[in-house]
């Protein structure tokens, strides 16, 4: 026999091969099966339903799923979507037992005893629920005012988020609490200001030569383009590169693995920055034309520039909002009195003179535009061909080797313009040691370029320094960062890093991610093939091309509604969190608990628990501090044990609404209802629209036919999809037949095009104009948006002002971290932070190891999931993983329990003996309650990992604070030091949590749910 020689890499290749084959006859025995279990039993009725699963909350996979006489009975990739390549993971299998699972809620009730005790639930009608709920709000909005009420949203399954936006607008309530805070919400008020517009996603189904998966293991997660199609990118691209601190199961596959220190990533970022910088491996035409890196910094002079009202893309519509832009970037106001503000002043290097960059239009000195396409049909149908003054767009087509993927239009790169008069093109300089300029008030000063400054940030990053911060070996750090840094033949480098929540969990959210954004930017990274291409923009029959079809209309109705700007201006947070639009949920808890800045009275909560963005304890002791509470969810979770009412929502397969892939898939798709609602369970938008009502206010503001301003239904979907040109009836039955959309083919111009800073289509709502939609209309390396914000904000490292630092990006170290004592040392006397006494003895000395936290589990998606059998079978417990050297030194063993400690709190989670974590790193699971549990709150407090959180140490700009890379101390749980003499976590009758398959209670929750779905 001849020997085998297979590497676990090209086993990985043929293994993804052989699974693609077999995907795409998938669908065939399935129609199959069911036309011979038709012929066997006549009487039955069996469809298979094409639909968008939303088993996890933050992608849609497509499925079929099979309904026999009108219960739901088997769940299954559809092979023919390629945005997850036929993919159908444990959750969205397990939504079976979700869907029918006997702990659901069914009904509305209220509680009868106070909070605090069990909730002594009691059935009631939804005419009852309402006058319960609408009554309580409206008691406290007349005895407090609309901000004294908090509204809380969960996760992004678009039909149930209008608890935290309808809601909070039909209140005038300022204070919406998002998860937005902790999950993409960082980055995208990153690229928000440098991009002006969400290019931190990134286009992995555009399957890539160098595939960068930067933090968490997305092959096992809800991320955007996970799954199948990470493992995909993994198996087929000529090199995987993975950072993380964590050695997930497809890390062990990469070309390049780089194990860094957690929250330690900047460091890494920066060197390769460095390497880039030094060594001409960027994007030279794109670093030149369309960034600001050759914008000149005078920082001699106050900032200054300019006010204006201009259109922006709303909820549900174009609005009107303001831009404040003052900068000490040099214009040619600071050089003459009638100076325009909007020209930014660059040293041309070629012809050694002084040019411009004029904001306003997008286009350089000498430089006119006109608005570019490839495909006049769509233009047309936009009614847009008689509006600008077209020229066809130069370029070609390019093409992917996944099937099944729209080729997309590359326009040609274009060039710089020869000035009338010069010799040479314009050549903004990168490199100037200086430049003298004279000021209006007749100072010579010298002036420095953007590139300058940023390289000032990241000179002292060698490969060797940043070993010394990260821990990775510096050959290492060079040899990944130079295969990351090439580029094609067509100038670019057809992937980007693909960068997790992760990053937005270290206390430096901002900063952290700002280096990501800059370093991929000068790469050429941003929207090429495979790159940083924004949202999915599906077609749009609209002049100004927005879209709709992500769900907004779901949300808020057809008025973009905001507050009055003095309630607005109560916001619990604002001044603290520039940069963070909605409230801060540390301090609304606070304002729970305290009445300061004023008092929180009221809450209400859709689509997921609000155990999450911050210190759990904190966030339990606000919300039982309220008069009134309401929660709309499939479960009874920890949180509605404090709750005065429950209101039963619609899973996913119980719903219908177009849905828009989250992310650079491409995508757009539909939820199909497949299954009738059990009880009294409503749709989320349903009770919304029911709420309006019997509050006299109109849903719907605007019909033009006259028709019930609270109808939602089929009504709702078609406004929410209108911008394709169809009617929800058109859209559905296409779905139905002919799968998802691609917005490569149906948006040619908007999505199917790349380099849209070149052609006009960047810039949103559609005005024609080159660049993207910045205060420079450059892409900012130099955040100007930053500059404004954070000039005078406080710097908790430091205690002082930040100034005109924060527009570049830096690395800075963790909050708590092992390297660095400057924020323990300088909280510890700051009068604002409640917890400056318990910092005396949190130091390294004390809490020795690094804890890690958020993994993605297979089964899980964050708190979701722990009630199903099929999935607790599979991951009973909350799992400690502790490297084995630290192992052996603690006297830990598998399957022992550990406490965890901070100052914060302590808990317990199950060891798991693991040489994925490095050396005195640890990594805990989040998001652990224990259903099985009688008590109060479920177990949230016996093994959440937030409960441990430093609730104050918050990044400066947004206040996400540091969830994950924070100091803990860690021993074995004993007999002797825990509850009940038993280191298990128990209830508080001693009863132990759900502790392996075996359980009793799963095999009693696995029959009820057979008996309930048979019942039907």
């Amino acid at each position: 026999m001849a020997q085998l020689n297979l590497t676990r890499r090209s086993f990985l290749k043929a293994a993804a091969a052989t699974g693609a084959a077999i995907g795409l006859t998938s669908a065939a025995p399935l129609t199959a099966l069911a036309e011979d279990e038709g012929k066997k039993t006549a009487p039955e009725d069996i469809q298979v339903i094409r639909t968008a699963c939303r088993g996890c909350g933050k992608y849609e996979c497509g499925v079929f799923v099979t309904v026999r006489n009108g219960v739901a009975v088997k769940i299954e990739g559809d092979p023919t979507y390629p945005g997850s390549l036929g993919n159908c993971c444990a959750k969205s299998q397990a939504s079976l037992q979700a869907c029918y699972h006997p702990d659901r809620l069914y009904y509305p009730m209220k509680r009868t005893t106070p909070k605090g005790e069990d909730p002594g639930w009691v059935r009631i009608s939804w005419d009852e629920a309402y006058e319960l709920g609408v009554g309580k709000m409206d008691e406290l909005k007349e005895k407090y005012g609309g901000a004294s009420m908090a509204f809380f949203g969960g996760t992004s399954r678009i039909y149930a988020m209008s608890g935290m936006s309808a809601m909070a607008y039909l209140y005038d309530s300022p204070n919406i609490v998002s998860p937005a805070q902790v999950c993409k919400g960082p980055r995208g008020y990153v690229t928000g200001q440098t991009a002006g517009q969400d290019l931190y996603f990134v286009e992995n189904v555009w399957r890539p030569k160098t595939f960068v998966q930067w933090g968490s293991g997305i092959e096992v997660s809800n991320y955007d383009d996970a799954g199948r199609t990470a493992v995909d990118n993994a198996a087929r691209s000529e090199t995987y590169i993975n950072v993380d601190a964590r050695m997930s199961n497809l890390a062990k596959e990469a070309d390049y693995y780089l194990g860094v220190r957690p929250g330690t990533d900047g460091a890494l970022v920066m060197a390769w920055l460095k390497l880039a910088m030094e060594n001409n491996l960027y994007q030279d035409n794109f670093v030149r034309r369309w960034t600001d890196c050759s914008f000149l910094v005078c920082e001699e002079v106050e900032p200054s520039g300019w006010e204006e009202t201009y259109d922006n893309v709303g909820l549900v519509g174009i609005v009107k909002a303001k831009r404040n832009v003052k900068t000490i970037l040099l214009k040619e106001s600071d050089l003459r009195e009638d100076g325009d503000p909007k020209k930014f002043v660059v040293w041309d290097e070629a012809n050694n003179r002084f040019t411009y960059l004029h904001a306003g239009t997008g286009c350089w000195e000498g430089e006119t535009f006109k608005p570019k396409f490839h495909d006049w049909d769509y233009v047309t149908a936009a009614n847009l061909q008689d509006k600008y003054d077209w020229e066809p767009a130069q370029g070609k087509m390019v093409s992917n080797p996944r099937e099944g993927i729209t080729d997309m239009f590359l326009p040609d790169q274009s060039p710089m313009p020869t000035v009338e008069g010069c010799e040479a093109p314009t050549k903004p300089a990168l490199w100037t040691e200086g430049v003298e300029v004279v000021l209006k008030d007749g100072r010579t000063v010298t002036c420095r370029t953007v590139w300058e400054h940023l390289y000032d940030n990241c000179k002292e990053f060698t490969p060797e320094r940043a070993e010394e911060i990260t821990g990775v070996k510096a050959d290492l750090i060079k040899a990944a960062g130079l295969e990351y840094c090439q580029l094609n033949e067509d100038g670019y480098g057809d992937s980007a890093i693909n960068y997790a929540v992760t990053h937005e969990h270290t206390g430096n959210a901002m900063k952290l991610i700002h280096t990501f954004d800059a370093f991929d930017a000068i790469m050429g990274r941003t929207d090429t093939p495979g790159g940083h291409r924004g949202s999915t923009r599906t077609a749009s029959v609209f002049e100004n091309q927005h879209t709709l079809l992500v769900g907004q209309f779901l949300r808020v109705g057809t008025k973009n509604r905001v507050s009055d700007p003095e309630q607005a201006a109560r916001k619990i947070g604002t001044g603290k969190f520039p940069l963070y639009p909605n409230a801060d949920a540390t301090a609304v808890y606070q304002a729970m608990r305290t009445g300061d800045p004023y008092p929180i009275k009221g809450g209400l909560t859709q689509a997921g628990g609000m155990l999450n963005q911050t210190n759990l304890h904190l966030t339990w002791e606000g919300v039982k501090n309220l008069d009134f509470y309401t929660n709309w969810n499939l479960w009874h979770d920890p949180i509605s044990d404090l709750a005065d009412l429950i209101l039963p929502e619609a899973h996913w397969l119980e719903v219908e609404c177009g849905r828009c892939a989250q992310g650079s898939g491409g995508y757009y798709g539909a939820h199909i209802k497949c299954v009738e609602m059990p009880g009294d369970v409503k749709w989320g938008i349903d009770i919304v629209g029911e709420w309006y009502k019997k509050n006299g206010l109109k849903f719907w503001e605007d019909r033009e036919d006259g028709g019930d301003p609270w109808e939602m239904g089929d009504f709702l979907r078609s406004k929410a999809i209108a911008s394709t040109g169809m009617d929800w009836q058109q859209f559905r039955t296409k779905f139905l037949e002919e799968g998802w959309f691609d917005a490569r083919r149906y948006n040619p111009e908007g999505f199917g095009t790349c380099r849209r800073y070149e052609t006009g289509w960047m810039v949103m709502p559609f005005q024609g104009r080159p660049g993207f939609r910045t205060n420079t209309s450059r892409y900012e390396i130099w955040s100007t948006g930053f500059e404004n914000a954070m000039r005078k904000q406080i710097n908790q490292l430091t205690g002082e002002p930040f100034g005109e630092s924060f527009a570049l990006p830096y690395y800075v170290e963790n909050k708590s971290s092992p390297a660095s004592d400057a924020f323990r040392k300088q909280q510890m006397s700051n009068p604002d932070n409640p917890n400056r006494e318990l910092y005396a003895d949190y130091t390294p000395e004390n809490y020795p190891f690094i804890l890690s936290t958020g993994r993605r589990i297979p089964v899980y998606f964050h708190s979701e999931h722990r009630q199903l059998p099929w999935c607790r079978e599979v991951w009973p417990v909350p799992r400690l993983e502790v490297n084995p050297a630290d192992a052996e030194k603690l006297g830990l063993s598998q399957g022992d329990w550990a406490w965890i400690e901070t100052p914060f709190s302590k808990i317990r989670q199950c060891v798991d003996i693991n040489a994925s974590v490095g050396e005195g790193r640890m990594n805990a699971e989040h998001s652990w309650w224990f259903p099985e549990l009688k008590r109060v709150g479920k177990g949230f407090d016996l093994s959440g990992c937030n409960c441990l959180v430093d609730a104050w140490a918050q990044c400066e700009a947004e206040g996400a604070p540091q969830l994950r890379g924070y100091l803990v101390n860690v021993y074995k749980a004993t007999p002797e030091n825990s509850p009940f003499g038993n280191p298990v976590p128990c209830d508080d009758d001693g009863t132990p949590i759900i502790t392996d398959a075996s359980d009793p209670r799963l095999k009693e929750w696995a029959q009820l749910i057979t008996e309930g779905r048979d019942q039907l």
